[in-house]
C-alpha cells in the first residue's frame, strides 16, 4: 500500500505540472495501471481502456508477423465489446496503409535512446500531450494507440521487447488520466461506434489525426536540426579557434627564431 501511496502523492502534483506527467507514467507503469484505480468502486471503464490498449498493440504486432507471445497480458477484468476493438483495429489500420512513412522510423524521429526506458516514457508522454492540445476525438485516441503500436513494433524489432508491456501502460495511464472523462461523456467506449459510422467521417478524421502527427514530428525533426546546426557552428568556431591558435604559436616561434639568427649576425 505504501507504493500506492507515493503514486496517490503523485498524481496530485503531475494534476499541476503538466510537464511532469511523464513522471507519473513511468511511476505507474512500474507498480502497474490497476494502481490508479484500485480503490474505486466502479473501474470498468479503466479496465476496458487496459484491455483496449493491449488488444489493439497486438493486433499491429500481428499484423507486421511479430510474435508477442513472450508479452504477458494482465487478467482482464473487463472488456469492451468485439465491435470497439475491431472498430479501433480498424481505423489504426486505415492509418498505418495511407500514411506508412508517418509510422515509420519512429525512434528516429522521437531522437530518444531506445535503452533508456525513462527518456521513451518521456517521449511518449511529450507526444500524447500534443495530440490532445487542442481537442479531443476519437480519431485522436486512435492516432494515440496507433503511435504505441508502431513503437511497440520497433521496440521489438530493436531488441527492446521489453519495452511493448511499458507502452500499452503508458497508453492505458494517459487515456485514464486525460481522456476518461472525455470518453464517458461520449457514451463510454461504445460511443466510437456511433461516431464513425460513414466512410467520409472516418476519412475526415484519419485526416485530422494525421495533420497533428505531422504536425508533432515536424517540430521534433526542426528541434532536432537547430540542436545540430547549433553543435555544429560550434565545432566549426572551436577548430577555426584552434587553428588561429596554432598559427600564431607557429608565427611567434618564427619570429623568435629571426630574432635568434639576427642577434648572432650582428
Amino acid at each position: 500500500m505504501e507504493g500506492l501511496d507515493e503514486t496517490a502523492e503523485l498524481q496530485t502534483t503531475c494534476s499541476n505540472k503538466q510537464s511532469t506527467l511523464w513522471i507519473y507514467l513511468h511511476r505507474c507503469a512500474k507498480l502497474g495501471p490497476r494502481s490508479l484505480w484500485v480503490r474505486q468502486k466502479d473501474f470498468k471503464l479503466e479496465e476496458q481502456c487496459r484491455t483496449l490498449c493491449d488488444k489493439v498493440v497486438r493486433h499491429r504486432m500481428d499484423k507486421v508477423d511479430i510474435n508477442h507471445s513472450p508479452m504477458k497480458s494482465p487478467k482482464f477484468r473487463e472488456k469492451p465489446s468485439p465491435e470497439v476493438i475491431s472498430c479501433f483495429s480498424d481505423m489504426i489500420d486505415l492509418l498505418f496503409e495511407a500514411n506508412p512513412d508517418l509510422y515509420s522510423d519512429i525512434i528516429y524521429k522521437l531522437n530518444v535512446p531506445l535503452h533508456d526506458e525513462r527518456a521513451v516514457c518521456r517521449a511518449f508522454c511529450d507526444f500524447a500531450e500534443h495530440l490532445f492540445s487542442k481537442s479531443i476525438s476519437w480519431s485522436l485516441i486512435a492516432s494515440l494507440l496507433a503511435f504505441s503500436g508502431g513503437l511497440a513494433i520497433e521496440c521489438t524489432r530493436n531488441g527492446r521487447s521489453i519495452l511493448v508491456r511499458s507502452v500499452c501502460d503508458w497508453a492505458t495511464v494517459f487515456i485514464v488520466i486525460r481522456l476518461k472523462e472525455w470518453v464517458k461523456e461520449n457514451g463510454g467506449w461504445d460511443g466510437v461506434l456511433s461516431c464513425l459510422k460513414s466512410s467520409t467521417q472516418i476519412e475526415c478524421s484519419e485526416e485530422i489525426s494525421c495533420s497533428a502527427l505531422k504536425r508533432y514530428f515536424t517540430k521534433t525533426t526542426k528541434s532536432n536540426h537547430r540542436f545540430l546546426s547549433g553543435l555544429f557552428l560550434i565545432t566549426i568556431f572551436l577548430l577555426l579557434l584552434y587553428i588561429g591558435v596554432t598559427t600564431t604559436t607557429k608565427i611567434d616561434k618564427c619570429y623568435d627564431i629571426i630574432s635568434e639568427s639576427s642577434s648572432k649576425e650582428l
